[in-house]
């Protein structure tokens, strides 16, 4: 993936790189790298397709810098995915969509490095990430910074790891963050190493 590339190309080199995440998201298939060169992607609403598998995960990679999603109207989510198995993201950051990360009955998902800025609708509405339904899943190394209404969120969630975490508010008015680390109807997580603060 680069901001120099083209849909249209192979995408299989940075010289014949996709120019869209989402493009990509939707045609990756188990065992496939996805690597985003750093830079601003802009207004995507990334919906990831397929699943991975335990032997060959998708793996969706900022490299040479960080790559940003920017949904600019703090409506829709960043970053999607259903009924997915075995992917992995890293090294991206989002900001200004309603939820960044929502992941819905998804398995072996693991989240890291990631960083969230300035998510959420009115107070009290909107995640920064959300797990549902998910299990063996991992949060790690990541940072959320006013996310309005969640910072991170698990619900119905099992055998789940939020590790050297960082969710913190700066926010007075009505972009407030509500709550900072969540988990509801949840059984055998672990949280670890994280902090929560706020101004």
């Amino acid at each position: 993936m680069s901001l120099t590339g083209n849909d249209a190309w192979p995408g299989t080199r940075p010289d014949s790189a996709w120019r869209h995440i989402a493009y990509a998201a939707a045609r990756a298939r188990a065992g496939d790298t996805v690597s985003i060169r750093g830079g601003d992607y802009g207004h995507e609403h990334v919906v990831v397709s397929n699943s991975g598998s335990p032997s060959a995960p998708i793996v969706f990679e900022g490299y040479n810098g960080t790559p940003v999603l920017n949904g600019g109207d703090r409506t829709g989510q960043g970053i999607f995915l259903s009924g997915k198995n075995d992917i992995t993201f890293k090294n991206i950051e989002l900001s200004m969509y309603l939820d960044c990360i929502s992941v819905v009955s998804g398995r072996n998902i693991i989240l890291e490095n990631i960083v969230i800025r300035a998510c959420g609708g009115l107070r009290s509405d909107g995640r920064g990430i959300q797990l549902e339904r998910c299990t063996r899943s991992t949060i790690r190394n990541c940072e959320v910074t006013d996310a309005g209404g969640v910072g991170i969120f698990t619900t119905e969630s099992y055998s789940c790891l939020i590790d050297n975490c960082r969710v913190y508010g700066t926010r007075t008015d009505i972009y407030e963050m509500d709550y900072y680390i969540v988990m509801s109807w949840a059984t055998g997580n672990t949280i670890r190493n994280c902090t929560a603060s706020n101004s």
